[in-house]
């Protein structure tokens, strides 16, 4: 757990504290009744800037911090129904095709997913422009559900499933390397 606040300070601004807020000794959520996640994606659609490293184990938007080093403020859930290894890999599957017929904007170009490959504006249909996401917010909801479901344990390494390095879905431009679920191996 999560016991020293000063930690965070490298990371964030003393006053810009989301998740990681002290009162006396406990560590709060400001986001009442909600998931670290929706709080994450309700940060990313007022427009703040976000960050998700698999390998460091951090979620943060310019507001604030959500997951630091594999922790986070353990009284809320990390996301709603957490789900078999299966319907986990389902829900990535689909949060993927979210991202990679997303509309692309002069903010989402400039922050570039390291981790997964979407189409480039010219390669988007008419219908697809019209109905697709906002390419930052399906990204974060991309990333944020992937980091969240392997901090939960919903998405764990089935070597037989997936692989010895990486998984490679059923678009087979979605990749998850191993060294994401599981840095140390």
């Amino acid at each position: 757990m999560l016991h020293n606040i000063r930690r965070l300070k490298k990371y964030t601004k003393a006053n810009e504290y989301i998740i990681f807020k002290k009162e006396g000794d406990r560590i709060l959520n400001d986001a009442k009744n909600s998931t670290i996640f929706a709080s994450f994606i309700r940060d990313v659609r007022e427009g703040y800037k976000f960050e998700v490293d698999f390998k460091k184990r951090l979620m943060k938007t310019s507001k604030g911090t959500y997951i630091l080093d594999e922790e986070w403020n353990q009284s809320y859930k990390l996301y709603d129904d957490p789900k078999t290894n299966t319907e986990t890999i389902d829900m990535m599957e689909y949060r993927y095709k979210q991202y990679k017929y997303s509309v692309p904007s002069k903010e989402s170009e400039k922050h570039k997913s390291k981790y997964f490959k979407a189409k480039h504006e010219s390669e988007l249909t008419d219908v697809d422009m019209i109905t697709g996401e906002n390419r930052s917010l399906a990204q974060a909801a991309l990333e944020g559900f992937i980091l969240c479901a392997i901090l939960s344990g919903d998405f764990k390494w089935d070597e037989e499933k997936y692989g010895k390095w990486f998984y490679q879905g059923k678009d087979k431009d979605f990749i998850i390397l191993r060294e994401w679920v599981e840095p140390n191996k």
